[in-house]
């Protein structure tokens, strides 16, 4: 049994040395060369310049790289058509000329664009004033300047006019107030149809 012991020890002791040595060089990334694949890349590379420099000498040999067919670049896309301000924008102010920002306010987002053939204004405001005073200044405001009232909603937490004036004019003026802050949000949708070309 003594023997078997020793057997045993001296082939795991082998084992252990194979498995050491084996392992013990480990390329790391500080050792790798990153110019390495390239290297290939270019021997590959003059290979096939050799090929061609032997199938120009050699016309009746055909070279055994031909070149990709010339592709034509994609035409450039036609140049997009210039924004046009609202004609309902109040350029010196930024406002809605018919739909004006309520007074003690003060804007948090405003973006003004094209949207399914409607030059659009949409206005963001947020106030700390009450909603009854809010909504006091509205229905003044769409009175005087002429806007016929498709929907309205007034409530202490929510109130919502829809808006029209003639066939290509819409507006929406919508009072939330914020559950968390207590504030109201005012948002104010204004839009045009834009003309249609040629016209």
């Amino acid at each position: 049994m003594n023997k078997e012991a020793r057997l045993l020890c001296l082939s795991l002791a082998v084992l252990v040395i194979a498995a050491l040595t084996a392992c013990s060089h480990k390329p790391s990334y500080s050792e790798m060369d990153a110019n390495r694949a390239s290297g290939n890349q270019n021997q590959n590379q003059k290979q096939n310049q050799n090929q061609n420099s032997e199938g120009q000498a050699n016309a009746s040999t055909p070279s055994a790289v031909e070149p990709p067919p010339a592709t034509q670049p994609a035409p450039a896309p036609p140049p997009a058509p210039a924004v046009k301000r609202p004609s309902f924008m109040d350029q010196a102010k930024g406002d809605i000329r018919d739909l004006p920002s309520y007074p003690r306010s003060y804007r948090v987002n405003i973006q003004v664009g094209p949207i399914q053939g409607v030059n659009t204004i949409l206005l963001t405001l947020k106030t700390t004033d009450s909603m009854d005073k809010i909504t006091a200044f509205y229905e003044r405001v769409i009175k005087d300047n002429k806007w016929t009232v498709i929907d309205k909603i007034i409530d202490p937490e929510f109130s919502e006019w829809s808006l029209k004036k003639g066939e290509d004019s819409s507006a929406k003026v919508e009072v939330k107030k914020d559950q968390q802050t207590r504030a109201m949000n005012i948002m104010i949708v204004r839009g045009e149809k834009l003309e249609e070309p040629g016209k």
